[in-house]
């Protein structure tokens, strides 16, 4: 799969057309709030008129979250015991940058199926991942302002005082093996009624 413009970064703030832009921004503010990421994953795609990296999104986390995919690679284990690593190694990958809801569980599951040892020693493996997924999953890593701007430019649009409604951006960071794990902890309270907490990876990375 060769993908166009590999190293440029798409733009969370590219417009079309002004009223549907509003609506894309919201719903992905929404979505980001409640910390449904691939929810918001979908609609910057379509935001961004890239069906082709929509598609492509979706069905990697289809295949994130298929728990038959599990019994299938254990059949496959004994006729391509390499391929199945590369397999393993690119689902973990999509499912912890795109932060799916149940992707502990899909690696317990993995770790189950096949053993702890077999899938540590493939998540320490990075020669195992496609650079063409990483890029695309990276092309759609928003850092801290990029995300902030939208949300602020959303406040703005819909003639809400910013600064009454949220409170500073409170980072967790952990180190992982050759990566930053970026989360975030958003609070609003008069938005949504009620206080919220989402957590999530600061990141709509999508693929």
């Amino acid at each position: 799969m060769v993908l166009r413009d590999q190293d440029s970064k798409v733009n969370l703030l590219q417009i079309k057309k002004r009223n549907e832009i509003m609506m894309q921004k919201k719903n992905i503010y929404v979505f980001l709030l409640k910390g449904e990421v691939e929810k918001a994953h979908g609609n910057i795609c379509w935001m961004l008129r890239n069906e082709k990296v929509c598609t492509v999104c979706k069905k990697l986390i289809d295949l994130c979250n298929q728990s038959t995919f599990i019994s299938f690679l254990s059949y496959r284990s004994s006729n391509n015991n390499n391929e199945l690593k590369k397999c393993i190694r690119n689902i973990l990958y999509c499912s912890n940058k795109l932060h799916i809801s149940n992707g502990e569980n899909l690696r317990l599951n993995f770790i189950k199926q096949f053993g702890k040892n077999f899938i540590e020693d493939i998540e320490a493996d990075f020669q195992l991942l496609d650079m063409n997924i990483c890029t695309l999953v990276n092309k759609y890593i928003f850092n801290y302002n990029e995300i902030r701007q939208v949300e602020n430019t959303y406040l703005y649009e819909i003639n809400v005082p910013i600064k009454d409604q949220k409170e500073r951006c409170l980072w967790i960071i952990t180190k992982g093996a050759y990566t930053l794990h970026l989360h975030y902890v958003f609070k609003t309270s008069i938005m949504m009624g009620r206080e919220c907490f989402p957590t999530g990876t600061l990141y709509p990375e999508p693929v």
